[in-house]
């Protein structure tokens, strides 16, 4: 498993979660995905 926090990821490639996110959702083979399916991890 792969963590990157979204603030790091948009720093180094701004729209690009934005992007693969857009992309996956008007793709019919792929199941939907919606906020159960997401993890947030605070740090201290």
């Amino acid at each position: 498993m792969i963590t990157l926090r979204r603030a790091d990821l948009d720093a180094r490639f701004p729209g690009l979660l934005d992007s693969v996110i857009a992309a996956a959702g008007d793709d019919p083979a792929l199941p939907a995905v919606g906020g159960h399916d997401i993890e947030v991890h605070a740090r201290p």
